[in-house]
């Protein structure tokens, strides 16, 4: 953080979870959604629909415990001399704060023949705040006006500091009738309507669209200019023999993707490609027999994923399909500084081929010694400098990327303009046999028969909720979920739980036991992907 922009020990501490380190992280953190506290009638046009609407509170229920951590209370909300039952789950904080004979304004689902309303939302002091509420995703502890108040103290700091300086030429913002960037930022974090919103949007989205298209034609310039060098000296015999020695057959994308790399590596132009492919379509493979043909021209590799269990899922089938002539390393930030210092010597001096790791890859005391082919997979969790930072550690370096998001080969060149794409799109095992529900519930209860009967034929099975914590109507968070599915499946099956605030050891440990059946549901955040 800037050294003369001050914070509390508390803004501190939660910062550092939210990994915001500058003024710049702050206001560019924007809100993931924005609720419009225009009051609305309490009529039957408005049954079973979102209403925000003031009132008197004239009473209000005892404090219960339904089942685990949920809870409910009930108060009375006076409205123009009618008085409504308002129900409040899993809020203790709006209890706490919640005073007889207090106005409030209130959000939530409307019961117009119950004269019911489940609250969303609850605001004293409602007279400070606009109509538009912006909302952060922020730990349990932060409320959303105290981040606010930093995000406003940041926007202020970084206006003197001329930070909103115009980055759209004057001549596209007239042509598309863009707002200022300064107001574009203010606008995003302290609108006043929703049009206020909506211009705040269009900038950030072209400006954003803007830099990257021009960081990509750079890049795709810059590439074609200088990086032309000789070829590498690939064995297609060699390759392909220890291919043939696997105990099975790639499958027609994968020798495709296959050609098309060992052409690239083989030909005077550095290689920059994407390879794209749902998971199970056999990127591994393909990713492999590179860093094999590159080690089998005398280069090193080095395979780069953006966490400590991806790195070593990775380097299990390294050791298990590479030839044993080659040696093959494992670097992350979890080993010690003495194995780490091993293998930096080992990588300086050419004993080691291949090199599988996490960002401990890019650090300045990491040297090759012939440095030829680097493989990021996940390669969307890695920015441009991040990449460029491993290619600058040798000559000429090839660059595989891969991706799990399979999108139109045609947009995928849109978007990694300076790339060749290729597509793996069938599967080794053949045609998958998925089935794909969606259910209108906000409620898992409904699914625990189907998971009662999967776990009982031996199945297991993941849940992915988008937050670690937090209180939000629309998204889940792993620790609600985890709390409150437990005591309804503790009979048949035990619950683990992973999310991004676990140790790396956590984390492998919770997947081993999963993976072991020591648990048969997993509750997770989008970490499980990687």
């Amino acid at each position: 953080m800037e050294k003369d922009f001050k914070l509390t020990p508390k803004r501190k501490e939660y910062l550092d979870k939210l990994e915001l380190h500058s003024c710049k992280d702050i206001i560019m953190y924007l809100p993931y959604r924005y609720d419009d506290l225009t009051q609305t009638s309490l009529d039957i046009v408005m049954n079973e629909k979102v209403v925000v609407t003031k009132g008197i509170v004239v009473a209000k229920s005892s404090f219960a415990r339904i089942r685990g951590n949920l809870t409910r209370f009930n108060f009375k909300l006076l409205v123009n001399d009618e008085e409504y039952n308002c129900v409040v789950f899993n809020r203790s904080f709006y209890y706490t704060h919640l005073k007889i004979g207090e106005q409030v304004l209130i959000r939530g689902k409307y019961q117009y023949y119950k004269k019911e309303i489940v609250i969303q939302d609850l605001l004293t002091n409602f007279e400070e705040e606009t109509t538009i509420k912006p909302l952060y995703s922020l730990p349990q502890d932060v409320k959303n006006k105290e981040f606010s108040k930093l995000v406003h103290k940041a926007y202020i700091y970084l206006d003197q500091k001329n930070f909103f300086e115009e980055i759209v030429p004057d001549i596209f913002r007239e042509k598309y009738r863009l707002i200022s960037r300064r107001m574009a930022y203010y606008y995003a974090h302290f609108p006043s309507s929703n049009e206020d919103i909506r211009q705040a949007l269009r900038y950030l989205k072209y400006e954003e669209l803007l830099v990257f298209t021009l960081a990509m034609q750079l890049l795709k310039n810059e590439n074609a200019i200088t990086e032309v060098r000789a070829a590498k000296n690939i064995n297609y015999s060699k390759v392909y023999n220890w291919l043939n020695s696997l105990q099975f057959k790639p499958t027609i994308d994968q020798q495709d993707s296959i050609n098309e790399i060992l052409k690239d590596l083989s030909s005077e132009k550095v290689m920059y490609r994407l390879l794209q492919g749902d998971v199970g379509t056999g990127k591994t493979l393909v990713a492999v027999t590179s860093l094999v043909a590159t080690a089998f021209a005398s280069y090193q590799g080095v395979l780069m994923a953006p966490t400590d269990i991806l790195a070593r899922q990775h380097y299990k089938s390294l050791k298990e399909l590479a030839p044993a002539c080659l040696n093959i390393a494992l670097l992350v930030g979890s080993m010690t500084n003495k194995e780490k210092e091993k293998i930096y010597l080992d990588l300086a001096s050419h004993k080691i081929d291949i090199v599988v790791g996490t960002h401990a890859l890019i650090q300045e005391s990491v040297n090759f010694a012939k440095l030829g082919l680097a493989v990021i997979d996940e390669q969307h969790r890695f920015g441009v400098q991040q990449r460029r930072k491993l290619k600058e550690k040798g000559e000429f370096v090839e660059l595989l990327s891969m991706s799990a998001t399979p999108i139109p080969r045609t947009l995928a060149i849109s978007l990694y303009g300076d790339m060749d794409v290729s597509t793996l799109q069938c599967f080794p095992s053949g045609k998958r046999d998925v089935t794909t529900k969606v259910i209108n519930s906000h409620s898992i209860i409904s699914l625990i028969p189907e998971m009662k009967r999967n776990i009982l034929q031996g199945k297991r099975i993941y849940i992915v909720c988008s937050m670690i914590e937090g209180d939000n109507e629309t998204r889940r968070n792993v620790t609600d979920v985890y709390n409150g599915l437990k005591e309804y499946v503790k009979d048949f099956a035990s619950v683990g739980l992973l999310h991004g605030k676990l140790s790396d050891d956590e984390k492998i440990q919770v997947m081993n036991d999963f993976s072991n059946g020591i648990y048969q549901i997993l509750i997770s955040t989008t970490v499980v992907e990687v």
